[in-house]
C-alpha cells in the first residue's frame, strides 16, 4: 500500500500501527481521486481513503 502511495507523488509523514493501520501522507491534489480507486481496487474495498485537510507548499519555478 506504501508503494502505491509513493507512486503517485505522496510523502508518507506518519504511520499509526493499531487495529488499523493509518497512514498520514500528503500527496498532489490531483493525484486523490486515482489514489482513491487504486486503494479501493487493491484492498477489495476494505481500505479507503479519507481527505482530511490542505497544505500549501513551496515550489521550485524554473
Amino acid at each position: 500500500m506504501k508503494l502505491e502511495c509513493l507512486g503517485l507523488g505522496a510523502v508518507l509523514t506518519d504511520t499509526e500501527y493499531g487495529t488499523d493501520v493509518l497512514f498520514r501522507l500528503m500527496l498532489p491534489e490531483e493525484s486523490a481521486d486515482e489514489l482513491n480507486v487504486r486503494i479501493t481496487d487493491i484492498s477489495a474495498g476494505a481500505c479507503r481513503l479519507k481527505l482530511t485537510g490542505s497544505t500549501f507548499m513551496p515550489v521550485r519555478i524554473r
